[in-house]
């Protein structure tokens, strides 16, 4: 089968929890698939990501979104009515180049992390599949909970937006994953139990037990620079 990924960041370096989790998903369909990439990228480009992700996909394009473009699609965004996690992401040159590739590549079927580049390909009449991760919608909620007054409003608009458009992208994908069942449950979806939990695991080919005397209980490690959704149970991690 002929898989067309489509991510809102190159999935390498792994060094962001989204990425980490696109370039295993990648790394492991492309056994028995066959993978196109195309990613988005607001950044500097690492000198050795397509190097190593080519060993895992049959193309890779890489599609630079500029700060001025973002600062634009902001702005039109607040009056779209689509969150802020999706106008970030969204514009219409990059729409027009993702709809060229797809037409060219014909894939079997789509997949698009997060919803923040869902909306390249709602209405689109190939099988797709959303990977949620991460709900949104409760982080806004839990930053409104600390927020200073003069965020809180703009907080709330977000997060009004967000409930509904992960309500929406719940009914123009054919399949939904998520990292966690504590997640799953949060979506603002009646057919939220339709989604499959896919954990995040654990490379074994790279961490292994050792023997050597313990000095440490636990060690928390990850992205601290936001406030995830929910606190996620230990086998969940």
């Amino acid at each position: 089968m002929r898989l067309f990924f489509i991510l809102p960041r190159v999935p390498y370096p792994t060094e962001k929890g989204d990425k980490l989790r696109a370039f295993h998903q990648i790394k492991q369909l492309s056994k028995h698939h066959e993978i196109i990439l195309c990613a988005l990228n607001d950044g500097d480009l690492h000198e050795n990501a397509i190097p190593v992700l080519k060993k895992y996909v049959k193309a890779i394009h890489v599609i630079p979104i500029s700060k001025i473009s973002i600062a634009f699609n902001l702005l039109k965004t607040l009056f779209s009515g689509k969150p802020l996690q999706v106008g970030y992401f969204y514009n219409k040159s990059s729409a027009a180049k993702i709809q060229s590739l797809i037409n060219e590549y014909k894939p079997d079927h789509l997949f698009c992390q997060l919803i923040r580049v869902a909306e390249y390909v709602k209405g689109i009449p190939i099988p797709k599949t959303l990977d949620y991760q991460d709900v949104f919608s409760k982080g806004i909620e839990r930053r409104l909970a600390t927020a200073p007054f003069y965020l809180k409003p703009f907080l709330k608009i977000e997060y009004n937006r967000l409930l509904r458009y992960e309500h929406d992208a719940f009914d123009a994908f054919d399949n939904k994953i998520i990292i966690s069942a504590p997640d799953r449950d949060l979506i603002p979806h009646p057919g939220r139990g339709e989604i499959v939990v896919v954990a995040n695991g654990v490379d074994t080919g790279f961490f292994s037990p050792i023997d050597k005397v313990k000095d440490y209980d636990l060690v928390f490690t990850g992205n601290m620079g936001y406030i995830p959704p929910i606190l996620k149970a230990p086998n969940s991690w």
